[in-house]
């Protein structure tokens, strides 16, 4: 009877933090960039370019990702993994985002229409400056960083 209730006890401050005095435990979330801290133009960051290159075998010319506060963006020359073949190419078109915890942190998922191209927001704060994509895996070390570089204005909405 008394493993059982331990057991439940930490179900319960597992699924509910600071329940059972297991706050301690809890990390704390970052806070959640809004739409608007997010609509902008992001461009990939020149120590990117390299590496870029090297994977889908050109060199970008005008990488950027325009992300609107409704949940919509718009891609050119985004590179993205090949689904059925090894390597990268570049995607071209409009797909939706939205946000989802991760941990502590918020991850931004581009939808396309060739699938997700999930990106990790590098920021502890609510106004994000950059956010990066992992190139071939998280043992790999090689991360592909977006910066931004211009606000959504009024007359960009579309």
């Amino acid at each position: 009877m008394f493993e059982n209730s331990v057991v439940l006890s930490l179900l319960i401050g597992a699924l509910l933090p600071g329940a059972v005095g297991l706050s301690a435990c809890s990390r704390r979330m970052d806070p959640k960039p809004s739409a608007a801290a997010l609509a902008g133009t992001w461009t990939l960051d020149a120590a990117s370019l390299p590496s870029v290159k090297r994977w889908t075998g050109k060199a970008p010319e005008n990488s950027k990702i325009v992300i609107f506060e409704d949940g919509r963006l718009q891609a050119v020359q985004l590179p993205i993994e090949k689904f059925n073949d090894s390597g990268y190419r570049y995607f071209n078109g409009e797909g939706s985002w939205m946000l989802w915890p991760d941990q502590r942190h918020w991850m931004l998922d581009l939808g396309l229409r060739d699938g997700l191209y999930p990106v990790y927001l590098a920021t502890g704060s609510a106004t994000p400056t950059s956010f990066y994509s992992i190139v071939d895996g998280p043992d790999s070390g090689e991360r592909w960083v977006w910066t931004k570089s211009a606000s959504v204005g009024a007359g960009d909405k579309r």
